[in-house]
């Protein structure tokens, strides 16, 4: 555990009242948070990014990557017309989890960033021992200075991205259901997370593979969730 407290830093650029309504939510729920119209300077001290927008009318995808090209911190997005377009573009530039604002309550808000937060702060260190680096074929992950590398070359991705990269190669040979990976990786209880889960994926395989259409690698198993495929 940390001694640290945990500061939500909320973005909300067009003042329409969100920032304040999601501030008073955290509030309730002893959550530390500040809202601005403007991004900070420095993310030093802050633990997790909430940016509230018009989803796809007025999205804010550039302050998405300036965030994620600076932190690793947990990034959500709480935005109205939140449609799989929106979605999909957010998560490549490195949110973590969209949230629709037209249909979102207090608790389900408080419960996802207490989870993020925890996923953060308070991931339990693995049960069995397994190595810093962990290597299939041509793919390596260094866990310890979370870099990922496909034949040779190191490939960017976003913290979420690289979580479910490392547990599918923690697990490489076994199917992982789309629960288990998002239990694993956002560190809460999985529930219509499926969608969340496999837009995650087909990014994922946008970088690594080398025909995304054809994977190599990340495996589809029908039903049952995805395997990292075992290479001799």
């Amino acid at each position: 555990m940390t001694d640290i407290k945990p500061l939500v830093w909320i973005y909300s650029p067009d003042e329409t009242g969100s920032g304040a309504r999601l501030q008073s939510f955290l509030k309730a729920d002893g959550i530390t948070s500040k809202s601005s119209s403007a991004l900070p300077q420095s993310f030093e001290g802050i633990s997790m990014a909430i940016i509230c927008d018009n989803g796809i009318t007025a999205p804010r995808f550039s302050e998405i990557s300036e965030i994620r090209s600076l932190s690793d911190i947990p990034i959500m997005t709480v935005s109205h017309s939140c449609n799989e377009i929106y979605r999909t573009v957010a998560l490549d530039k490195g949110a973590d989890i969209c949230l629709s604002a037209d249909s979102l309550g207090r608790n389900e808000f408080t419960a996802r960033t207490a989870a993020m937060l925890r996923r953060y702060f308070y991931s339990l260190p693995p049960t069995e021992a397994i190595p810093d680096t962990i290597v299939n074929g041509s793919l390596a992950v260094d866990r310890k200075r979370r870099e990922f590398f496909a034949q040779g070359r190191e490939v960017k991705l976003t913290s979420t991205q690289f979580g479910i990269v490392e547990y599918l190669m923690e697990n490489c040979g076994r199917v992982c259901s789309v629960e288990d990976i998002y239990r694993s990786v956002w560190k809460e209880a999985p529930y219509g997370v499926h969608r969340t889960v496999v837009d995650h994926i087909r990014r994922i395989r946008g970088k690594i593979e080398p025909d995304p259409h054809n994977p190599q690698y990340i495996k589809a198993v029908f039903g049952m969730g995805y395997k990292m495929e075992r290479s001799s």
